[in-house]
């Protein structure tokens, strides 16, 4: 319901003098959230779904009006504003009723203490003494009526400003830890981030290590494998001067072959372990372009 048309409604049903707190058994001072259950509980007697057959759509939709009147502050403002005005002029009216009534039990009283008294000399002023007297208190009166309403509207405005303070600071409060939650939750968000960064790094690092680790154990085992044919070449020497080779001792037995990583002229080496390793890698490499450019001929 649009706010005009909400705030026409509230002003009418305070000038009907419609109580939408008892119609929904909450206080005058009740918050939006106790008005909101008051109505979720009404409602299960006045819904269709649950009221059945009993089922009264006029009492359903006087109950959503009056919840909605009562949960927009503006509504409720001129809700209670007219209901304000209401109750003065009912006081007031209640107030001067009852002090006609007296005074026309006073005044018939005194009559009858006139009639007495006329017999005697001076009784008119007398009764005129009481007439004056009665007015004066009949003022007292209205007066004393007029302050009574004024301190209970007082009252009553006290507590709605209470209400309300209290209804503001609390939504204030779920703000401030709405806040404390979506900072520490992009805190945390901003945590992961940086940690997936970390490890990201790590593991790039870890794969750059092991490539040169690697190419540094190939390298190696390219030097080991073409040991340089200095031994061959020794006894071929010895067989043309036609001397003999001492036999071997114990000790040269035992002792484990020795192998160095001097290349022999002419015998290739690492050199050539190198260029065939390259040749291989471009061969691979004119391979995958071969096969990339079939593949966009396909497509």
């Amino acid at each position: 319901m649009p706010d005009e048309d909400l705030i026409s409604y509230a002003s009418s049903c305070a000038s009907r003098n419609e109580d939408l707190f008892a119609l929904l058994s909450v206080d005058a001072t009740a918050l939006e959230s106790e008005i909101r259950r008051a109505f979720r509980k009404k409602a299960l007697t006045a819904h269709p779904d649950k009221a059945g057959s009993s089922y009264d759509p006029a009492l359903y939709t006087r109950l959503e009006k009056a919840r909605d009147v009562l949960i927009s502050p503006e509504a409720r403002e001129a809700y209670q504003n007219g209901m304000r005005a209401i109750l003065q002029k009912q006081q007031a009216k209640d107030a001067m009723s009852a002090r006609q009534r007296r005074f026309a039990e006073d005044l018939e009283a005194r009559e009858q203490a006139a009639i007495k008294k006329q017999k005697t000399a001076g009784g008119m002023n007398a009764q005129q003494q009481q007439q004056q007297q009665q007015q004066q208190e009949l003022s007292a009166e209205m007066q004393a009526s007029l302050a009574r309403g004024r301190a209970i509207l007082e009252e009553r405005n006290r507590k709605i400003r209470e209400a309300e303070e209290r209804e503001r600071l609390r939504k204030e409060r779920e703000d401030k830890d709405l806040e404390a939650k979506e900072a520490d939750l992009e805190r945390r968000l901003k945590e992961i981030e940086r940690r997936k960064a970390e490890k990201k790094k790590l593991r790039k690092a870890d794969k750059k290590n092991a490539k040169v680790e690697s190419s540094s154990q190939l390298g190696g085992s390219s030097r080991g494998a073409s040991p340089p044919p200095l031994q061959a070449g020794k006894e071929e020497e010895e067989g043309q001067t036609g001397t003999a080779a001492a036999p071997p001792t114990d000790k040269e037995d035992t002792a484990p072959p020795t192998t160095t990583s001097t290349a022999a002229p002419g015998g290739g080496g690492f050199p050539a372990l190198m260029a065939r390793l390259k040749a291989a890698q471009a061969k691979k490499e004119e391979e995958k372009k071969r096969r990339a450019m079939e593949e966009a001929m396909k497509a």
